[in-house]
């Protein structure tokens, strides 16, 4: 992979801003304890309404999917309703999604899979979730696809820049997956056409994606358009299920050209789990995608540095390079609900949300973008292309 060198309008060197934290204080002692907020993934929209600026944000806490609403203009979080509504599984005992994967595209907020428990509760991926939603963060309007065919845990999730094809890929766990067995992870893609509203036959409509190259959970998906570039690339994540915070990442790219048909094949600097993706749009009008934050894996006897470097992808010549590091993020020790026992938490997913402009002749305030880093215990935005 050849290393391109950036010119200065190309460089991501945000000046980054604190923003209030997205744990909404939730760091607690007894119960409360583990009520950390996980951002995965986030959409940015100017309100219909009000005409002010938000910012939808989807996440894990304590392994559970919630969303909420940031207003940079107040500096706040809310709480949507798509939680309590829609996000439990529909089982017996109405328990909530557990682990589902996360992605966006243009004004939507997907939210795929899942568990309908905790892990460890009756063996990983027992009763996996087949339910996908798509939230529109304009109107706070939620649509309940018909069930992808397989259930599935964090897999990668995305849809294309019109909203059109909604994609699910990978994953781990399956239905009757035991509490001694070992769980697998897959390389399964479905794709739902929102305007035919069916499940596609992947094969025949996108030859070659019905399978990704490697099986893939945890990371993270982005699909690209740009004057006859069409490409979905595959980011980060893990291969092999051994528990969320043990399981190693991996450094792979994997990229479908639609157009051709064809893979092709990258890799990060560094392996991230649970990376934080977006793209941007540069001053003469190409999109660059950039990658931040993360995690490497909590693995046993030592504490995991979050990933602070930002890398960019140039979506078309697929070379890369590197922008500013995040601000750091400090490590957040937590004491377990039933113990006194605390461990440390050095990683977490991240969700890097743009609001990109395509430049203008004048070079008015739409060439202005923002940018916004949500982070388990720290939140950032900057002002972009001033």
């Amino acid at each position: 992979m050849t290393l391109k060198a950036l010119s200065k309008t190309e460089l991501f060197k945000p000046a980054w801003k604190q923003l209030d934290d997205p744990t909404e204080n939730e760091h607690l002692p007894g119960t409360q304890a583990m009520r950390v907020f996980h951002p995965m993934a986030g959409v940015h929209v100017d309100n219909p309404y009000s005409g002010e600026p938000e910012v939808l944000v989807g996440g894990l806490e304590q392994g559970i999917a919630t969303v909420k609403t940031y207003q940079p203009g107040t500096d706040k979080y809310s709480r949507n309703f798509i939680e309590t509504a829609l996000l439990r599984n529909g089982a017996a005992n109405n328990l909530p999604n557990v682990n589902p994967g996360m992605g966006s595209a243009g004004d939507l907020l997907i939210i795929a899979g899942g568990t309908r428990g905790p892990d460890n509760s009756s063996g990983p991926g027992q009763g996996a979730d087949k339910k996908v939603l798509v939230m529109d963060a304009n109107t706070k309007q939620v649509e309940r696809l018909p069930d992808m065919p397989h259930g599935r845990a964090l897999p990668v999730v995305t849809a294309s820049p019109d909203g059109r094809y909604v994609l699910v890929g990978g994953g781990y766990g399956v239905e009757n997956v035991g509490a001694n067995q070992a769980v697998p992870t897959h390389k399964m893609v479905e794709v739902f056409d929102r305007k035919k509203g069916e499940w596609v036959d992947v094969a025949s409509t996108f030859p070659g994606l019905e399978s990704l190259p490697v099986p893939r959970f945890a990371g993270a998906a982005v699909w690209v358009q740009d004057k006859g570039l069409d490409r979905i690339f595959f980011i980060g994540g893990s291969q092999q299920w051994q528990g969320l915070e043990t399981s190693e990442p991996t450094k792979q790219i994997d990229v479908y050209d639609v157009c051709s048909k064809c893979w092709y094949q990258s890799e990060l600097t560094t392996p991230r789990l649970l990376p934080g993706v977006a793209t941007r749009i540069l001053e003469d009008g190409k999109p660059q995608i950039v990658i931040a934050g993360g995690g490497t894996g909590l693995l046993p006897a030592r504490t995991d540095p979050q990933i602070y470097s930002s890398e960019l992808l140039d979506p078309r010549e697929l070379t890369r390079g590197f922008g500013q590091h995040l601000p750091v993020q400090p490590a957040l020790s937590m004491s377990l609900p039933t113990s006194n026992h605390s461990r440390t938490i050095d990683w977490s997913s991240t969700a890097l949300v743009m609001k990109s402009a395509r430049p203008s002749a004048c070079k008015g305030a739409d060439a202005v973008t923002m940018a916004y880093h949500f982070g388990f215990s720290r939140a950032y935005g900057a002002k972009l292309g001033e």
